[in-house]
């Protein structure tokens, strides 16, 4: 929450020194922007059974229409985290907490790491919602998307000398699971004027309705083909450049 509540105040620090720019009237123009973002997911439900709070890393490209007001565009993330709940390999641990490998030297007890990964990828249109003075390019925006979601257990043996957990019967204990989702957000947004600082903070909750895609689970010598729906709620910060287009009345700066 302290990291939050920094990254909020630096953010309104900028937007003031912003403030003084010269208006080159962007609501006269169509843009593209490209965007890259970053921020935290917190699973909910099912979902937190298997992995705590993971990191997302992506981008996207959005067409935004010359008065400011809609936009439609398409995005994606690489999902990682470190917090895994569901440890399907328990049962090949020893007492000291390790798992036996082999190499061409012999054997040897291997610390197994298990790791989040996963991506979700999808197209999302909106509309922005102008708040003060319109010179300031300041709104609140709402976005509605569909898209892709996937997530499973990743493996980190740093000796590769796990071979039960890699290959095909790897597959049988990773958890692999994936199908459509359906993602909303609510989001402030500032436009500069100069095209210089474009951000937004955003608010997103995503709902994925998945399935395991493993014919089978070696751990619990059974096929899992439950229908899932993994919600995920999440805080994303993202900046982007605009390209605009589309009037020769004033400058652009790009």
């Amino acid at each position: 929450m302290r990291l939050v509540l920094v990254i909020l105040g630096m953010l309104g620090v900028i937007e003031v020194l912003l403030a003084q720019e010269n208006d080159i009237g962007t609501k006269d123009y169509k843009s593209w922007d490209f965007q890259v973002a970053y921020g935290v997911q917190q699973p909910i439900g099912v979902l937190s059974n298997r992995f705590g709070y993971n990191l997302n890393i992506g981008g996207g490209l959005r067409h935004r229409w010359a008065d400011n007001r809609y936009f439609v565009g398409v995005e994606g993330g690489y999902i990682f985290g470190r917090r895994v709940k569901e440890n399907t390999v328990g049962w090949l641990y020893n007492e000291e907490g390790y798992i036996f490998g082999w190499s061409s030297d012999g054997g040897f007890e291997v610390p197994l790491l298990l790791r989040e990964r996963g991506y979700y990828g999808g197209i999302q249109g909106g509309r922005l919602f102008a708040i003060g003075d319109s010179k300031r390019l300041n709104f609140v925006r709402l976005n509605i998307g569909l898209g892709f979601l996937q997530h499973k257990i990743h493996f980190v043996d740093d000796s590769r000398s796990l071979a039960q957990l890699f290959g095909d019967y790897g597959k049988g204990l990773d958890r692999l699971t994936y199908g459509w989702a359906m993602r909303q957000g609510v989001a402030f947004e500032h436009i500069s004027s100069k095209n210089r600082f474009n951000y937004y903070v955003a608010l997103e909750m995503t709902e994925g309705v998945t399935r395991n895609r493993r014919s089978f689970n070696y751990d619990t010598l059974m096929r899992d083909n439950t229908l899932r729906f993994d919600l995920l709620i999440g805080l994303k910060f993202g900046y982007y450049f605009a390209y605009y287009y589309g009037s020769t009345d004033t400058l652009i700066y790009y």
